[in-house]
């Protein structure tokens, strides 16, 4: 074997070793990340009284934590108190945190799906005894939330009846002594409204949001364009109005 023959060789064999090795941390970082990930679920379930299986199964606590369940209620107001403290709870007994930023919270409301974000500060405004929002210096956009000692107790609560099967819509949430107006009350009076425009043949010829817009503000009802759309979208279509994009706008017919 010559020279460049022993060198080639010699060559390849680091190669493989360095590969053994590189393979040899990655075991050793999966298998901490496990352990790590392993003990989280076992904190909160000895939190929840809960077992850990079952805490699999709602919550991923791989990064950050993500709320596997859904929640739907009647008004954003709601759905905003039972997300931030459940996220807000979570994150406190894993990962000791109290407190998280604002740009932080909203980009990981939008990745729920949670819905009116906009309507956040103003929501949380109505609930401050539960969950606090901190504002920066003047003029600042450095503002976060924190979770109150309160908060923190009814966010377990909640989190318990949720992960012990309780639907998201049927939790009780009377604490919060809030006069709510629901939106199917809400939409009940415009929808009649809306009802009798179809049965009176308002919709036998295309129609645009904004002509029914017009319409319903000659009959007393001032409600804004986008809910009179989705209205119309969630509660009709398909059922006695039919939509068709004519010259890249939407419009509404009566179905034949």
């Amino acid at each position: 074997m010559n020279e460049k023959e022993i060198k080639n060789r010699f060559e390849r064999i680091e190669k493989r070793l360095e590969a053994l090795e590189g393979r040899t941390k990655k075991v050793h970082v999966e298998t901490d990340k496990n352990k790590i990930n392993t003990n989280l679920y076992s904190l909160l379930a000895k939190k929840l009284d809960l077992k850990e299986e079952l805490l699999r199964d709602y919550i991923d606590l791989e990064k950050e934590p993500k709320l596997l369940f859904n929640i739907k209620r009647s008004n954003s107001v709601e759905e905003h108190l039972i997300f931030l403290l459940s996220f807000l709870s979570v994150n406190r007994v894993c990962f000791d945190e109290k407190e998280i930023k604002s740009n932080e919270l909203r980009r990981i409301l939008a990745e729920h799906k949670i819905s009116a974000i906009n309507s956040l500060s103003t929501n949380v405004k109505k609930f401050n005894r539960f969950i606090v929002h901190r504002a920066g210096k003047i003029g600042s956009k450095n503002t976060s939330y924190r979770i109150t000692e309160e908060g923190f107790s009814k966010g377990l609560i909640i989190l318990s009846e949720i992960l012990s099967g309780e639907n998201s819509s049927k939790i009780n949430l009377d604490f919060l002594e809030l006069k709510i107006v629901k939106r199917n009350k809400y939409n009940s009076k415009v929808g009649e409204e809306i009802n009798k425009l179809v049965g009176e043949g308002f919709f036998k010829e295309y129609k645009k949001s904004k002509e029914v817009v017009s319409e319903l503000r000659k009959r007393g009802f001032f409600n804004r364009r986008q809910d009179i759309d989705a209205y119309l979208r969630k509660s009709l279509l398909g059922k006695s109005l039919l939509r068709d994009k004519i010259n890249g706008t939407w419009k509404y017919v009566m179905k034949k």
